[in-house]
């Protein structure tokens, strides 16, 4: 059964607003760094037809996917797919090919080399408005000067299901509630032009969400937010992938943040895929050391569970 967007928002204001710092309550701690992550301890498979069950269909696809400008590769050789209830963070260094991947991701940049798909077809095979139906973008730069109100931007999200551009009830209703899930519901009458970064970045995700798509594709979705809003943005994320099966894919500075909430990790350097899984194989200090250009202590945190990822002291500067 699907949930409601606004089932989403009354359970991530609830977390929000413990005293505490919300967990990701959909997801069990991670196991400590030492616990096997294979399966040998299930002992063999039964045999016959019943025991093996059917791969889930990836929703998006990266083939050795690659981009470059002049002689500059931006993106080199990326792989990795997205299945329905995964969220997954692309981690790395300024500069290390994050927001060029998901603008090949969505289309907006033709790779030099490699493929796209999203649901089993070719993203540069589908036009716009079917591209629209499958996956949504919350970019970094949400555009300041629009001159509609936060309701009218988040009901743009609506235009897709739409043929003739008219709002109904029904979109008015799955719009407020998107606002109220990403806690910018106070905000619907407010003209988007005058709203701070923050507020700007609670509205575009809410315009993502009234989409409803089956991929959610996220550039740095808690610049600009207080410490607050960072939790209330990753829960909400969260919750939509846990609750409806889709899938997202963020772009995050923050280490801890990432650990928390992600499922898996793509961690870039140079354009490159350094490491991908699971937290606990993707930060490692050794990998974060060579990648980042710093000592780093990574601990659990001692209630959560979670990974938590210090940054201890500048290393040399890299010969890279």
């Amino acid at each position: 059964m699907k949930t409601s967007i606004g089932d989403l928002g009354a359970g991530r204001v609830a977390r929000v607003a413990s005293t505490a710092p919300p967990a990701a309550a959909p997801r069990a701690p991670a196991q400590p760094a030492t616990a096997p992550r294979l399966p040998a301890d299930r002992g063999p498979e039964p045999e016959g037809p019943s025991s093996a069950q059917p791969a889930p269909v990836p929703l998006l696809k990266a083939e050795a996917v690659s981009y470059a400008v002049g002689k500059h590769t931006l993106v080199d050789q990326v792989s990795f797919h997205l299945v329905p209830g995964e969220y997954w963070g692309i981690v790395g260094p300024n500069g290390a090919g994050k927001t060029t991947l998901l603008r090949l991701l969505c289309g907006f940049l033709k790779p030099s080399s490699g493929a796209v798909h999203v649901a089993g077809q070719r993203v540069d095979s589908l036009q716009p408005n079917q591209l629209a139906r499958h996956l949504a973008l919350v970019p970094q730069d949400s555009g300041s000067e629009l001159d509609f109100t936060a309701l009218e931007v988040v009901l743009m999200g609506r235009f897709v299901h739409n043929s003739r551009w008219r709002e109904s009830p029904a979109d008015r209703q799955i719009a407020l509630e998107a606002l109220q899930a990403a806690g910018a519901r106070h905000l619907a009458d407010r003209t988007f032009r005058t709203l701070s970064g923050g507020e700007r970045q609670r509205v575009v995700l809410a315009r993502a969400l009234a989409q409803e798509p089956q991929i959610l594709l996220l550039d740095e979705p808690t610049a600009n937010l207080d410490p607050r809003f960072q939790l209330a943005a990753m829960e909400t994320v969260r919750q939509a992938v846990d609750a409806n099966g889709m899938a997202a894919l963020a772009a995050l500075h923050d280490l801890t943040l990432a650990a928390r909430y992600c499922d898996k990790l793509l961690l870039l350097h140079q354009g490159r895929v350094v490491a991908a899984g699971p937290p606990e194989t993707v930060l490692q200090p050794v990998i974060l050391a060579e990648v980042y250009g710093v000592t780093v202590t990574v601990e659990r945190h001692p209630r959560l569970g979670h990974l938590v990822v210090l940054a201890d002291s500048l290393l040399p500067a890299p010969s890279w």
